[in-house]
């Protein structure tokens, strides 16, 4: 093919230098500016496609993508595992001489999922509703996610009112929370419904998230607990405590957070180089363990869980120090060996789960060793040798 006098148009010149900076990104990061390849994935976003994608695995409808766009499209096992047949879900699109940014967008609306810019390409995101479910989506809830990105609301407009008999309150503590519910909406003012209805629920405290063809709407808190009861694995080894508690809070769709007085008062070898070999254990159990270990205690305080030192600093009010009371506190690991003698489990054991007579010898030993801990700080302070 003769290729003298051609001239690539405008739009491959874009996807040339886009691969050649992705390129240089991947083998040598200190070599490509960020900037330069945010801009090249913006330009790109904005440049008209044609793609027809029909009864496709997802995963092979954005390598389709990739190769027309020249964008790199990264979606992780996580956010796959969320769809309803995992990465053999199939997709319908058609990108008829639209801009990227505008065909993309719709089609993970109907999956339930977003798009953000990273330094070199695109990253797929769950919607913060479908993170919620925990659990694969089904395609009735997909659709309602869908429905509700492609609706717009407007002030005065019907707007909620469409969905009132979709919408179920949950635990929510408000007399009339339909009511509540319209007064944000309207106070939001025009945007996606899914957007305008997230942030009127914010307002309040609450969440959404779909349920079948219904939008259950309930208070932060329970959502939390809802999110701590799902089964999740962690394996994090000798790693610093604030990481362990990222990637905990990351694998049940939470915020984690220690309070700074807590953390001061752990060992540093705590803080440092900790460990959480959880597989097939709830968000609780894996908190649990973390309090059995370092002493602490966890509460849920609004959308997030904290750890805490229990009986902390005097200056908290009486409604935190109540919060901080924990009802039934892990008192220790039970470890025990696998049948197969390859491992051990660790169990945690509630205050609960043991005879009152255990309980009562468990306090007559910690009073004894108070006892003794007094007499030792006496005699120390008095000059004699202990």
């Amino acid at each position: 093919m003769d290729l003298v006098g051609a001239h690539p148009s405008p739009r491959w010149l874009g996807r040339i230098a886009l691969a050649l900076l992705s390129a240089i990104a991947a083998s040598n990061p200190a070599a490509a500016q960020p900037a330069d390849l945010q801009a090249l994935v913006q330009q790109a976003l904005d440049q008209p496609m044609h793609v027809a994608i029909t009864d496709t695995r997802v995963t092979d409808a954005f390598q389709t993508i990739e190769r027309e766009s020249g964008v790199k499209i990264n979606i992780d096992q996580d956010c796959l595992e969320m769809l309803p047949y995992g990465a053999e879900t199939k997709v319908n699109a058609e990108l008829r001489n639209i801009p990227l940014r505008q065909g993309l967008g719709a089609l993970l609306a109907s999956l339930g999922m977003s798009f953000e810019i990273r330094d070199h390409g695109l990253e797929v995101v769950p919607m913060p509703a479908l993170a919620r479910l925990g659990r694969r989506a089904t395609f009735d809830e997909l659709k309602v996610l869908g429905t509700l990105s492609d609706t717009r609301w407007v002030p005065g407009g019907a707007g909620l009112e469409t969905f009132r008999d979709r919408i179920q309150f949950n635990q929510v503590p408000e007399k009339d929370p339909w009511a509540a519910l319209l007064e944000r909406v309207q106070r939001v003012g025009a945007g996606k419904a899914s957007e305008v209805l997230t942030l009127a629920c914010k307002s309040l405290g609450w969440v959404w998230y779909p349920s079948g063809h219904q939008i259950v709407v309930m208070p932060e808190a329970k959502q939390v607990e809802r999110q701590l009861d799902h089964m999740i694995a962690v394996r994090m080894l000798r790693r610093p405590l604030v990481e362990v508690l990222q990637e905990l809070g990351r694998r049940a769709g939470v915020r984690i957070r220690i309070e700074p007085e807590a953390q001061a008062a752990l060992p540093a070898s705590t803080r440092q180089n900790f460990s959480l070999m959880i597989e097939n254990a709830s968000g609780r159990d894996a908190l649990d363990r973390i309090a059995a270990t370092t002493g602490l205690a966890w509460r849920i305080d609004a959308d997030a869980v904290v750890l805490f030192q229990p009986g902390g600093p005097a200056s908290r009010t009486a409604e935190s120090a109540a919060a901080d009371r924990v009802p039934d506190p892990v008192l220790f690991l039970l470890s025990v060996s696998l049948p197969d003698g390859r491992g051990v489990v660790q169990i945690p054991v509630r205050e609960s789960d043991v005879s009152p007579e255990l309980r009562r010898f468990r306090d007559q030993k910690i009073d004894e060793f108070n006892r003794s801990m007094q007499e030792l700080l006496k005699t120390h302070a008095s000059g004699e040798r202990p």
